[in-house]
């Protein structure tokens, strides 16, 4: 049987290194695609190539035309809120039209598959239980910009015959997780805890997450290869945490207490957010395996370990 190709975007970070890792596992030969500006080549198990490489880079092509993938995985992107409403013509170039650059070496190269990865609360705004039916209504650059890739996909799937499958993600949490930039709570509140620095808890601890475990995520991407062609789907619990309980179980599961830091909500953020993943279980035969308890412990042994 042939190996499977995958390139995989953003592969040295956070979700994309955890993904390779159960392709490595899997027997899939992996192509690697970074500019290494979030992501850690020692996130990445051995003998896994990498191009240090941004998605905009015209060169891009040719590496797909030598590489001739099965399957792309696109999860490199600038995911930064905050900074697309500072740098919205930045944040466009990487989501869109970094997007195109590798739709146009998956045409060249004849790759059959692309599986998105693109977001949730940033497409649905303050609403608990989305669903894919829900007309999106980005609130920041960064919404905009993944529902655009979003459609470009779409598009060019239409005209060029390639297959697709959209995940929007809940807020992922877990191993190789960040803690700078806005989307690593978990690790935020975990190094936090670790330095003896007092966590800041904004909109008083009171918004509402849906958190959903990276090897959760892993295995809707690693489902989409072979099922959900031409669906959008959510991956979340559709499990409403608000940021004070994520913060007790986080201080239960580390054994460390320190009493936080209460701060209004910063600007540009939802109260609530949560995703129906019915149609993922439906179309993939996903559902998440992890409570946040358990996703918590795993990723607190990942830090102690690794940090």
């Amino acid at each position: 049987m042939e190996e499977v190709k995958a390139v995989v975007t953003g592969g040295a970070g956070f979700i994309g290194s955890n993904l390779v890792h159960e392709l490595k596992n899997r027997g899939f030969e992996i192509l690697v695609v970074d500019n290494l500006s979030n992501g850690n080549p020692e996130n990445l198990p051995e003998n896994v190539e990498i191009v240090q490489m941004d998605i905009r880079d015209k060169g891009l092509i040719d590496v797909f035309k030598g590489f001739k993938p099965h399957v792309v995985f696109h999860l490199a992107a600038h995911i930064d809120v905050r900074k697309s409403l500072e740098n919205p013509g930045y944040d466009f170039d990487v989501n869109v039209n970094g997007t195109i650059n590798i739709i146009k070496g998956m045409i060249e190269s004849g790759t059959e598959k692309i599986i998105y990865s693109s977001t949730g609360g940033a497409l649905y705004g303050d609403r608990t239980g989305s669903t894919e039916g829900i007309i999106p209504d980005p609130i920041s650059p960064y919404g905009a910009s993944k529902l655009a890739g979003e459609y470009y996909i779409k598009i060019f799937s239409l005209w060029k015959g390639f297959r697709y499958t959209i995940l929007r993600y809940a807020n992922v949490y877990g191993p190789r997780q960040s803690s700078s930039g806005e989307a690593g709570v978990v690790a935020i509140f975990m190094e936090n805890l670790m330095n003896g620095k007092v966590p800041v808890l904004y909109g008083y601890g009171q918004m509402l997450r849906d958190y959903v475990y990276v090897r959760d995520v892993v295995n809707a991407n690693v489902l989409s290869i072979d099922r959900g062609d031409g669906e959008t789907l959510n991956i979340g619990t559709g499990i409403e945490t608000s940021v004070s309980e994520l913060y007790e179980l986080v201080q239960k599961v580390t054994g460390i207490y320190i009493q936080p830091e209460l701060k209004e909500a910063r600007p540009g953020e939802l109260r609530v957010s949560s995703l129906n993943s019915d149609r993922a279980r439906e179309k993939l035969g996903w559902q998440p395996e992890y409570s946040l308890e358990r996703g918590l412990k795993e990723t607190w042994e990942w830090f102690r370990t690794n940090r």
